[in-house]
């Protein structure tokens, strides 16, 4: 997951509790891997000003995750085709996440600030707006199908749908993502004070299998 290479802050709206809504330093507090994925965690700035003397108080963010929704079968109910259109289910995260993330922060900081860990909330970064494209190896889009667009989703878990050309082609749509031959490419938006910060996380067919 690539880390916008703009500074400032980053303004995040929501309606759930679940997903981070603060302004957000853009400095990367820390990484943690997480199923083949470097994951970025960024502090929220009340912790540096008003709530600096308060760490029981502290807020962090991680980018969201992005990674099918699976269940303990492993099969791939995640992504199907229905019609002209395919369909994928991805998580933005869960409570294994989060402790694998309040982990990685904890290890940033001595005993006096990491003893209020369990008071942190910890939750991912809300998207303001994402496109998401199916593309070749090339990282070119697939003849045939159209983008996907969503504004400010306000879920743990992501419905994303491709319209395509035909049935076959969303039937054939689905057969190569599932055996690695296109990707997934999602572009992530942030609203900051002056500018748009944008993430970028390519999805791979080992990642989707």
């Amino acid at each position: 997951m690539l880390p916008s290479e703009e500074s400032g802050s980053l303004v995040e709206s929501m309606d759930s509790p679940s997903l981070g809504t603060a302004v957000v330093s853009t400095q990367i507090l820390t990484i943690f891997n997480y199923d083949n994925n470097q994951v970025y965690v960024y502090a929220a700035l009340s912790n540096e000003n008003e709530n600096v003397g308060s760490p029981q108080k502290w807020i962090f963010y991680f980018v969201p995750i992005m990674l099918p929704e699976k269940n303990n079968n492993n099969d791939d109910k995640w992504l199907f085709s229905s019609n002209n259109e395919v369909h994928m289910k991805l998580i933005l995260s869960n409570a294994n996440i989060v402790e694998i993330a309040r982990k990685a922060i904890v290890a940033k900081y001595d005993l006096s600030i990491s003893q209020y860990a369990k008071f942190w909330t910890v939750a991912p970064l809300m998207i303001d707006s994402m496109m998401a494209w199916i593309v070749k190896g090339s990282n070119s889009p697939v003849e045939g199908v159209h983008p996907f667009r969503i504004i400010n989703p306000n879920t743990l878990t992501m419905q994303l749908w491709f319209r395509c050309s035909s049935s076959n082609t969303a039937e054939l749509i689905v057969d190569n993502i599932l055996d690695g031959y296109y990707e997934v490419e999602l572009a992530f938006y942030f609203s900051g004070f002056k500018q748009i910060t944008m993430n970028m996380i390519s999805i791979t067919g080992d990642q989707l299998k």
